[in-house]
Protein backbone atom coordinates (compact mmCIF):
# COMPACT_ATOMS: atom_id res chain seq x y z
CA UNK A 1 0.00 0.00 0.00
CA UNK A 2 1.30 3.50 -0.75
CA UNK A 3 2.87 5.68 1.70
CA UNK A 4 1.38 8.93 0.51
CA UNK A 5 -2.27 9.82 0.20
CA UNK A 6 -3.55 6.19 1.32
CA UNK A 7 -6.77 7.28 2.48
CA UNK A 8 -8.20 8.41 -0.33
CA UNK A 9 -9.10 12.03 1.01
CA UNK A 10 -11.29 10.15 3.61
CA UNK A 11 -10.14 11.21 7.42
CA UNK A 12 -9.55 8.81 9.84
CA UNK A 13 -13.19 8.60 11.44
CA UNK A 14 -12.85 5.88 14.21
CA UNK A 15 -16.52 5.12 13.95
CA UNK A 16 -16.11 4.15 10.65
CA UNK A 17 -12.81 2.38 11.19
CA UNK A 18 -14.40 0.70 13.91
CA UNK A 19 -16.86 -0.75 11.54
CA UNK A 20 -14.22 -1.72 9.35
CA UNK A 21 -12.40 -3.65 12.21
CA UNK A 22 -15.92 -5.33 13.16
CA UNK A 23 -15.76 -6.39 9.86
CA UNK A 24 -12.86 -7.98 9.59
CA UNK A 25 -12.78 -9.50 12.97
CA UNK A 26 -16.20 -11.20 11.87
CA UNK A 27 -15.19 -12.54 8.33
CA UNK A 28 -11.35 -12.94 8.97
CA UNK A 29 -10.27 -12.25 5.47
CA UNK A 30 -12.32 -9.62 3.46
CA UNK A 31 -12.29 -7.48 0.12
CA UNK A 32 -12.59 -3.73 -0.32
CA UNK A 33 -16.20 -4.73 -2.05
CA UNK A 34 -17.12 -6.84 1.02
CA UNK A 35 -16.18 -3.68 3.21
CA UNK A 36 -18.04 -1.15 1.40
CA UNK A 37 -21.06 -3.20 1.54
CA UNK A 38 -20.42 -3.92 5.76
CA UNK A 39 -20.11 -0.11 5.74
CA UNK A 40 -22.66 0.61 3.76
CA UNK A 41 -20.00 2.96 1.26
CA UNK A 42 -18.41 3.54 -1.68
CA UNK A 43 -15.24 1.03 -2.83
CA UNK A 44 -13.10 4.05 -2.53
CA UNK A 45 -13.95 4.99 1.23
CA UNK A 46 -13.60 1.58 1.98
CA UNK A 47 -10.12 1.37 0.30
CA UNK A 48 -9.37 5.39 2.29
CA UNK A 49 -10.57 3.17 5.70
CA UNK A 50 -8.50 0.28 5.08
CA UNK A 51 -5.44 2.67 4.51
CA UNK A 52 -5.95 3.79 7.61
CA UNK A 53 -6.10 0.54 9.55
CA UNK A 54 -3.31 -0.67 7.59
CA UNK A 55 -1.14 2.96 8.79
CA UNK A 56 -2.15 2.60 12.25
CA UNK A 57 -1.09 -0.89 12.75
CA UNK A 58 -4.62 -2.65 13.09
CA UNK A 59 -4.83 -4.44 9.69
CA UNK A 60 -3.00 -6.40 6.93
CA UNK A 61 -2.90 -8.20 3.90
CA UNK A 62 -4.03 -11.83 4.16
CA UNK A 63 -4.25 -14.54 1.10
CA UNK A 64 -7.14 -12.99 -1.02
CA UNK A 65 -7.51 -10.10 1.15
CA UNK A 66 -7.00 -8.28 4.58
CA UNK A 67 -7.39 -8.79 8.28
CA UNK A 68 -6.83 -7.66 11.48
CA UNK A 69 -3.16 -7.74 12.71
CA UNK A 70 -2.78 -9.10 16.51
CA UNK A 71 -2.74 -5.83 17.83
CA UNK A 72 -6.03 -5.50 15.80
CA UNK A 73 -7.74 -8.49 16.77
CA UNK A 74 -6.68 -7.11 20.83
CA UNK A 75 -8.03 -4.17 20.35
CA UNK A 76 -10.81 -5.48 18.38
CA UNK A 77 -12.18 -7.56 21.33
CA UNK A 78 -11.81 -4.92 23.90
CA UNK A 79 -11.87 -1.61 22.61
CA UNK A 80 -14.51 -2.15 19.62
CA UNK A 81 -15.58 1.33 19.42
CA UNK A 82 -12.03 2.49 19.48
CA UNK A 83 -12.69 4.83 22.07
CA UNK A 84 -10.47 4.34 24.69
CA UNK A 85 -7.62 6.89 24.83
CA UNK A 86 -4.98 4.27 25.02
CA UNK A 87 -5.93 2.87 21.30
CA UNK A 88 -5.74 6.31 20.08
CA UNK A 89 -2.12 6.76 21.26
CA UNK A 90 -1.38 3.14 19.82
CA UNK A 91 -2.87 4.17 16.42
CA UNK A 92 -0.85 7.82 16.29
CA UNK A 93 2.37 5.43 17.56
CA UNK A 94 1.86 3.44 14.55
CA UNK A 95 1.00 5.94 12.08
CA UNK A 96 4.17 8.05 12.70
CA UNK A 97 6.61 4.96 12.86
CA UNK A 98 7.93 2.76 10.30
CA UNK A 99 6.40 -0.13 11.10
CA UNK A 100 5.34 -2.48 8.03
CA UNK A 101 3.15 0.29 6.68
CA UNK A 102 4.88 3.79 6.90
CA UNK A 103 2.87 6.76 6.49
CA UNK A 104 5.39 9.08 4.53
CA UNK A 105 4.08 13.04 6.07
CA UNK A 106 3.34 11.47 9.58
CA UNK A 107 6.70 9.69 10.01
CA UNK A 108 8.31 12.88 8.70
CA UNK A 109 6.27 15.31 10.71
CA UNK A 110 7.17 13.81 14.11
CA UNK A 111 10.20 12.56 13.89
CA UNK A 112 11.82 15.51 11.90
CA UNK A 113 10.01 18.57 11.69
CA UNK A 114 8.14 19.19 14.46
CA UNK A 115 9.71 19.21 18.42
CA UNK A 116 7.42 20.33 21.73
CA UNK A 117 5.52 23.73 21.90
CA UNK A 118 7.01 24.34 18.08
CA UNK A 119 3.68 26.10 16.04
CA UNK A 120 3.41 25.43 12.55
CA UNK A 121 1.02 25.65 8.87
CA UNK A 122 0.32 23.00 6.89
CA UNK A 123 2.30 24.64 4.31
CA UNK A 124 5.25 24.71 6.41
CA UNK A 125 4.95 20.70 6.84
CA UNK A 126 4.37 20.83 3.18
CA UNK A 127 7.19 22.29 2.12
CA UNK A 128 9.50 20.66 4.48
CA UNK A 129 8.19 17.17 3.21
CA UNK A 130 8.20 17.80 -0.24
CA UNK A 131 11.72 18.99 0.28
CA UNK A 132 12.55 16.09 1.81
CA UNK A 133 11.42 13.63 -0.89
CA UNK A 134 13.31 15.50 -3.57
CA UNK A 135 15.99 12.93 -4.08
CA UNK A 136 12.94 10.12 -3.08
CA UNK A 137 11.09 8.42 -6.32
CA UNK A 138 8.39 8.61 -4.03
CA UNK A 139 5.15 10.08 -5.92
CA UNK A 140 5.22 13.25 -4.05
CA UNK A 141 1.45 14.63 -5.91
CA UNK A 142 -0.18 13.54 -2.98
CA UNK A 143 1.51 15.74 -0.40
CA UNK A 144 -0.66 18.27 -0.19
CA UNK A 145 -3.70 16.27 0.09
CA UNK A 146 -1.60 14.16 3.48
CA UNK A 147 -0.89 17.43 4.92
CA UNK A 148 -4.51 18.48 5.40
CA UNK A 149 -5.68 15.27 6.34
CA UNK A 150 -2.50 15.27 9.03
CA UNK A 151 -3.87 18.68 10.32
CA UNK A 152 -7.64 17.45 10.19
CA UNK A 153 -7.32 14.39 11.93
CA UNK A 154 -5.23 15.11 15.15
CA UNK A 155 -7.80 18.16 15.63
CA UNK A 156 -10.91 16.46 14.82
CA UNK A 157 -12.76 14.56 17.83
CA UNK A 158 -14.52 12.33 15.58
CA UNK A 159 -10.33 11.03 14.65
CA UNK A 160 -7.36 11.51 16.97
CA UNK A 161 -8.66 15.12 18.72
CA UNK A 162 -9.20 13.95 22.28
CA UNK A 163 -5.03 12.99 22.42
CA UNK A 164 -4.78 16.49 22.31
CA UNK A 165 -1.37 16.44 21.02
CA UNK A 166 -1.91 19.30 17.85
CA UNK A 167 -4.07 22.21 18.58
CA UNK A 168 -5.22 25.34 16.45
CA UNK A 169 -4.07 28.03 18.10
CA UNK A 170 -4.32 30.86 15.80
CA UNK A 171 -6.01 30.68 11.78
CA UNK A 172 -4.36 27.79 10.32
CA UNK A 173 -1.47 28.03 12.97
CA UNK A 174 -0.73 24.70 15.01
CA UNK A 175 1.07 23.37 18.15
CA UNK A 176 2.18 20.18 18.77
CA UNK A 177 2.65 19.79 22.26
CA UNK A 178 2.08 16.98 24.81
CA UNK A 179 -0.95 18.14 27.30
CA UNK A 180 -1.99 13.87 27.89
CA UNK A 181 0.75 11.54 29.33
CA UNK A 182 0.09 8.21 27.74
CA UNK A 183 -0.70 5.50 29.99
CA UNK A 184 2.52 3.42 31.67
CA UNK A 185 1.89 0.32 29.51
CA UNK A 186 1.00 2.36 26.05
CA UNK A 187 4.26 4.42 26.77
CA UNK A 188 6.32 0.93 27.35
CA UNK A 189 4.91 -0.40 24.97
CA UNK A 190 6.15 2.81 22.56
CA UNK A 191 9.24 2.41 24.13
CA UNK A 192 9.80 -1.44 23.91
CA UNK A 193 8.84 -1.68 20.50
CA UNK A 194 10.74 1.02 19.00
CA UNK A 195 14.10 -0.37 21.20
CA UNK A 196 13.64 -3.90 19.75
CA UNK A 197 13.13 -2.43 16.14
CA UNK A 198 16.10 0.76 16.13
CA UNK A 199 18.40 -0.69 18.91
CA UNK A 200 18.04 -4.71 18.78
CA UNK A 201 21.85 -5.49 20.03
CA UNK A 202 21.77 -2.62 23.09
CA UNK A 203 20.15 -3.00 26.86
CA UNK A 204 20.68 0.06 27.36
CA UNK A 205 19.71 3.34 26.40
CA UNK A 206 20.53 7.21 27.24
CA UNK A 207 18.02 9.27 28.47
CA UNK A 208 18.56 12.01 25.98
CA UNK A 209 18.14 8.71 23.06
CA UNK A 210 14.46 8.47 24.30
CA UNK A 211 13.82 12.06 23.98
CA UNK A 212 15.86 12.81 20.41
CA UNK A 213 15.99 9.35 18.37
CA UNK A 214 13.60 8.78 15.69
CA UNK A 215 10.49 6.53 16.40
CA UNK A 216 11.22 6.91 20.23
CA UNK A 217 8.95 8.14 22.77
CA UNK A 218 10.61 11.54 22.50
CA UNK A 219 10.21 11.95 19.65
CA UNK A 220 6.92 10.32 18.92
CA UNK A 221 4.22 11.65 21.51
CA UNK A 222 6.48 15.07 21.23
CA UNK A 223 7.48 14.93 24.51
CA UNK A 224 9.61 17.42 26.55
CA UNK A 225 12.51 15.95 28.50
CA UNK A 226 10.79 16.22 31.90
CA UNK A 227 7.93 14.51 30.87
CA UNK A 228 9.77 11.23 29.79
CA UNK A 229 12.07 11.11 32.71
CA UNK A 230 8.57 10.82 34.94
CA UNK A 231 7.71 7.78 32.42
CA UNK A 232 10.71 6.52 32.67
CA UNK A 233 10.51 6.53 36.00
CA UNK A 234 6.67 4.91 36.23
CA UNK A 235 8.67 2.16 34.12
CA UNK A 236 11.06 1.83 36.89
CA UNK A 237 8.84 1.89 39.56
CA UNK A 238 7.34 -1.43 37.85
CA UNK A 239 10.49 -3.17 37.15
CA UNK A 240 10.46 -2.70 33.32
CA UNK A 241 13.93 -0.62 33.41
CA UNK A 242 16.63 0.96 35.61
CA UNK A 243 17.84 4.10 35.56
CA UNK A 244 21.19 5.21 37.17
CA UNK A 245 21.56 8.89 38.15
CA UNK A 246 24.91 9.81 36.45
CA UNK A 247 26.79 11.51 33.42
CA UNK A 248 25.91 9.30 30.74
CA UNK A 249 21.90 8.78 31.86
CA UNK A 250 21.81 4.58 31.31
CA UNK A 251 18.36 3.40 31.18
CA UNK A 252 18.13 -0.38 30.83
CA UNK A 253 15.92 -2.56 29.91
CA UNK A 254 14.38 -5.05 32.10
CA UNK A 255 11.54 -6.38 30.50
CA UNK A 256 12.36 -9.08 28.14
CA UNK A 257 9.11 -10.08 26.98
CA UNK A 258 7.59 -9.56 23.39
CA UNK A 259 5.96 -5.77 23.64
CA UNK A 260 3.02 -6.63 22.76
CA UNK A 261 2.33 -8.84 26.14
CA UNK A 262 2.15 -5.61 27.95
CA UNK A 263 -0.53 -4.21 25.68
CA UNK A 264 -2.87 -7.42 26.67
CA UNK A 265 -2.00 -6.91 30.10
CA UNK A 266 -3.36 -3.36 29.85
CA UNK A 267 -6.35 -3.81 27.78
CA UNK A 268 -7.83 -7.20 29.96
CA UNK A 269 -8.18 -4.73 32.90
CA UNK A 270 -10.03 -2.57 30.52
Amino acid sequence: MRSIKFHQNFKPDRARLAAVMRCMAEHQVVSKKMVATYIGAGEPAAEGSVGWLFKAGLSETKEKGYGLTPLGALIAAHDPELAQQSTLWLMHYYLVTDQNERAEVWYRAFNEFLSPGMRFSRESLQTYVERSLESSPTNKSGVKDDCKQFVKGYVDLAALGKLDLIREVEPQTYEVSLNRLPEGHIFAFALFNAWERRFPHTDTLRISQVCEEAELPGRVFAAQRDQIVALLQMLQSLGLVTIIDSQHEPVTRRYRDEPIQLLKTFYATL
